[in-house]
């Protein structure tokens, strides 16, 4: 705990009268009026009062040496921060011919309150509707003489309209020049020319500690406005001992800056619209809002940023460094920094990732509801890279940082509230609404990823003056694949991470599937299948249908960022498979229209593979797998559409390596390959026609040699009962089957007679009401097993997902929208706002309901 402040006299003001009473009683005993209306009571508290004031200004020293002692340090109050926005420039009435919008154009709210100007010119050219350009709310003032050099250490100069506003990650918020004749500005010296002379441009340090002597640098209070050049070196006495360059003497010293800022910066969308330096017939406005004003910082403020000061260096170094550094620059409420190494296994070491929660007005957020939509609306690219370059100028040698924004997820809060019979319901409805807000804010000081339970949303609602007691309370949240889920694949490099393919686009967990989060999404687009690479971690490619055409979308980071349309078809896609060859990751597709080959990262788009049988290639193909045996042969196998068979291939896939190796008539949409006891079992799902029983799935072993297995394909249907099979995974020696009519099957495949055993009821997975059938398993996908022996399994189908821990006996949902307990949040994601219904009622004196 830090060192208690002493108070020099901590007398009080009662304490002064009642000294003051004492020795009045010592030497003036015939002194018994002691009322308040006697004048000597009176003169008494008068100068008690006089007392006590000096006395509170007595004890303020203290504060007076720590703010001393901060000055020494060189903390400086943080400068406002202009918040910036892009303004869009568009033809008006008749104007023709390239239009100049240069540099410093001012651009203006209708009550001329807050002004932008123009960063960065343009042109409109001829024939262009409309140009884009960056704006800051800033005041610019050009070449101001701030001194004349004295070439003594340690000369300082003041601007004469501070403050100047926070790095905005332009250089040219501040330019400091000194007069310098042409003839000693050599070459690639920075400079520039006013008022008929050269300026040599200097450079701003946050010390002279790391300079040379001969180097031409100073150091700034934004803030206060005052420019410090180089002090002596300790012992020197001259400006040859300097620790930097000085100004010359009687050298100009003019400065160049943006002064302004502030949070009054923040102005919604469409509000800058007047425009004052551009010739008529051009238009202005800003289409989203101005973000990243922040007021310049209060001495108080200052003063408790003083000890965490000390804790780190100048260079970011811990997670906590680059947060605060982060969390400095204007706009940004928060931030959460992580080694992308330690949280992804596709990460490059010495990668530090930056997630930032920008900072939100109040009008932007009423009763404080900052939504996923509000916080998605501040997240303005301007603000992303001013914190990017300032990051990027403390990082260590060798590490590399990434600034990206924080994700948010809406929780909506149902709860009954009773409340006192004198109090007006709707007032206190109000009030409630605002604190649930409040709790489920990104911009509160919480842990990203922290869980909030139903306990703290009894704890916000009972805080509330007036409430008797809630009940009823649920947490709803509408971002989880809880219906129509159709693939579910097991990452094979990040732990307990799963991919799911919904009806509302492609949803990931991290904790399987306690918490999920929809990581792609289309309106125009249904997610058919997703695909991890097993060779390359992070490497995932996703499936899609719009309308009667298909596409492949591809991620290299496990769904965080994507390269869209990698492979387009004017026909559906159905199925794909990653495989390594040459060291190279390949993605064969199986299409309506045949089998295709893309090389992720190649200009080249996807290329055809004949199998050998022109039929059968224009009918296309349900499913495809590979598999590499140990001695490097890889083998490719697709099951034609139409009941065409099965084809295999032992080159990789390449064109004419392929031949049928049977199960033709049969409907074959599911093929999926197991490495059971060292040898390799292709194994097919059969489909069945509605109502019959169906065949379950057939297997045949792929030899070492990429020769065919003489025995054949062996029917595995003993006991089977479900159906279609509609997926396989494989766990050991357990085989699950997701079926059209009976749940997760599951055989053991080291049984002598391997028997499929149903799923029972009761088991836990979702069952149509009307008949007491199970809803189809349309996907099923497996862990291996623990050393414990335990296995994980998810199950999907039309009503979302269920998981097992015991290998699929039993099952329960982790696809729910609604909960009891807490809102499940994934990592690194924060809550927002969503949209709650408190039902407030009124309650008798003794808290029982109305």
């Amino acid at each position: 705990m830090p060192l208690p402040s002493p108070k020099l006299d901590d007398r009080t003001f009662r304490q002064l009268v009642a000294e003051a009473l004492t020795v009045v009683d010592r030497t003036c005993p015939a002194w018994t009026d002691r009322s308040p209306s006697d004048p000597g009571v009176t003169l008494i508290e008068a100068f008690a009062f006089l007392t006590d004031n000096l006395l509170y200004r007595l004890n303020r020293v203290p504060e007076k040496v720590y703010v001393s002692l901060l000055n020494l340090m060189g903390i400086k109050l943080r400068a406002p921060a202009a918040a910036s926005v892009t303004l869009t420039f568009a033809r008006g009435g008749k104007a023709t011919g390239a239009i100049a919008i240069p540099q410093g154009t001012r651009v203006a709210t209708t009550d001329g309150s807050v002004e932008f100007v123009v960063t960065r010119g343009g042109t409109l050219a001829e024939g262009q509707a409309s140009l884009d350009l960056p704006a800051l709310h800033c005041e610019p003032v050009a070449g101001e003489l701030a001194g004349l050099g004295s070439g003594a250490p340690g000369q300082s100069v003041r601007l004469k309209r501070p403050p100047v506003i926070a790095p905005s990650g332009d250089d040219l918020d501040l330019v400091v020049g000194i007069e310098t004749p042409p003839q000693e500005l050599a070459e690639g010296i920075p400079s520039r020319a006013f008022d008929g002379k050269a300026y040599r441009i200097w450079t701003e340090v946050d010390s002279f500690a790391d300079c040379a002597p001969g180097d031409c640098a100073y150091v700034v209070d934004r803030a206060e406005g005052r420019i410090v050049f180089a002090p002596a070196r300790a012992g020197g006495t001259d400006g040859a001992a300097t620790l930097a360059a000085t100004p010359p003497a009687n050298r100009e010293i003019r400065v160049w800056y943006r002064r302004g800022g502030g949070r009054s910066g923040n102005v919604a969308a469409g509000t800058l619209t007047v425009l004052k330096d551009v010739p008529d017939g051009v238009t202005a406005s800003n289409a989203e809002r101005a973000v990243g004003g922040a007021d310049g910082e209060a001495v108080q403020d200052a003063m408790r940023r003083g000890p965490e000061i000390l804790g780190y260096s100048r260079c970011a170094v811990t997670a906590r460094d680059f947060e605060r550094l982060a969390a400095s620059v204007g706009g940004v409420a928060q931030a959460r920094a992580y080694a992308q190494a330690q949280a992804w296994r596709h990460a490059d070491p010495g990668v530090v990732e930056i997630l930032l929660v920008p900072s939100i007005e109040a009008d932007a957020a009423p009763q404080d509801a900052v939504t996923p939509e509000v916080l998605t609306q501040h997240q303005v690219e301007a603000l992303r890279t001013r914190v990017e370059k300032i990051v990027d100028s403390r990082r260590p040698l060798g590490v590399r940082t990434v600034v990206g924004w924080a994700r948010g997820r809406a929780v909506s809060v149902t709860a009954r509230v009773v409340v006192g019979r004198q109090e007006d319901a709707a007032s206190v409805e109000t009030r409630l609404h605002r604190r649930l807000n409040l709790l489920f804010s990104p911009l509160r000081d919480r842990p990203f990823g922290r869980v909030i339970r139903v306990s703290d949303v009894y704890e916000a609602l009972l805080s509330e003056p007036g409430v008797q007691y809630a009940d009823q309370i649920s947490l709803a949240v509408d971002d989880a694949p809880n219906r129509d889920v159709i693939d579910v694949v097991r990452d094979p490099h990040q732990p307990r991470t799963w991919f799911a393919a919904a009806a509302d686009g492609l949803h990931r967990t991290l904790d399987d599937g306690d918490s999920w989060a929809r990581i792609f999404a289309d309106p125009g687009e249904t997610v058919r299948f997703v695909r991890r690479d097993p060779d390359h971690p992070g490497l995932l490619a996703v499936g899609v249908q719009r309308g009667d055409q298909g596409a492949i979308h591809i991620s290299r980071d496990c769904g965080e960022t994507w390269t869209r349309n990698a492979a387009a078809f004017e026909f559906p896609v159905t199925d794909a498979v990653w495989l390594t060859r040459a060291g190279l990751s390949e993605l064969l597709i199986a299409a309506e229209r045949g089998l295709f080959r893309i090389q992720p990262g190649r200009d080249s788009g996807p290329v055809a593979i004949k199998v050998g049988d022109a039929a059968v290639d224009d009918r296309g193909f349900y499913a495809v797998t590979t598999v590499t045996s140990p001695s490097g042969v890889i083998m490719v196998a697709a099951a034609a559409r139409m009941k065409g068979g099965v084809f295999l291939s032992a080159a990789a896939g390449l064109s004419e390596t392929f031949h049928s190796i049977g199960l033709k008539d049969k409907d074959v949409r599911v093929l999926v390959v197991q490495r059971y006891n060292a040898r390799d079992y292709l194994w097919a799902g059969l489909s069945a026609e509605a109502g019959q029983q169906g065949e379950g799935a057939a297997r045949i072993e792929l030899r070492v040699t990429g020769e065919d297995d003489a025995e054949g394909w062996k029917r595995v249907n003993l006991g089977w009962q479900g159906g279609s099979c509609e997926g396989l995974a494989f766990a050991g020696n357990m085989v699950l089957a997701g079926s059209n009519r009976a749940g997760v099957l599951i055989l053991d495949n080291s049984a002598a007679a391997p028997t499929w055993e149903a799923s029972k009821l009761g088991s836990g997975l979702p069952i149509r009401d009307k008949d007491r059938l199970w809803h189809p398993v349309l996907a099923v996908a497996a862990t291996p097993p623990a050393a414990d022996g335990g296995v994980i399994v998810l199950a999907g189908g039309p009503v979302g997902l269920c998981r097992s821990a015991d290998g699929g006996r039993t099952f329960v949902s982790v696809s729910a929208t609604l909960f009891n307990d807490r809102a499940p949040l994934p990592r690194n994601w924060l809550y927002c706002a969503g949209r709650h219904a408190i039902t407030v009622v009124s309650g008798d004196p003794g808290g029982g309901g109305s």
